[in-house]
């Protein structure tokens, strides 16, 4: 994910589009963080037997889409930087995974065809 946002913001900033890299930062860093918050309650809530979820982690998982949505209303109303560059800073997430999915497809592929040579797929 940092990897997708860090070009982002590369490419704007070639660009010399400094308010749009801005955005575009923002709007990633605030979905890297709620995706990095949600990751850490799920790990946390498989490791459970039977016990209480931490308090500090219940307190992020609630905090996570007042969060976004307070950020969201507060670039729209006042057009402090690009409204689009920091909607489409929070898809980064959702761009990670995509790349991810075509890595593990490619890497899928690529052992079908080992194994097709090897004669081993029928």
């Amino acid at each position: 994910m940092a990897l997708i946002a860090t070009l982002g913001v590369a490419a704007a900033l070639a660009t010399q589009r400094l308010p749009f890299a801005a955005g575009l930062a923002l709007g990633a860093g605030i979905a890297i963080l709620a995706y990095l918050w949600l990751r850490q309650a799920v790990r946390r809530a498989l490791e459970l037997e039977a016990g209480r979820f931490p308090k500090g982690l219940v307190f992020k998982l609630v905090l996570r889409y007042p969060l976004v949505l307070t950020a969201v209303y507060l670039f729209y109303t006042t057009h402090w930087l690009p409204f689009q560059a920091f909607l489409l800073g929070l898809f980064v997430p959702l761009a990670a995974a995509g790349a991810e999915f075509l890595f593990q497809l490619g890497a899928a592929i690529m052992e079908l065809g080992k194994r097709y040579r090897r004669g081993a797929v029928g």
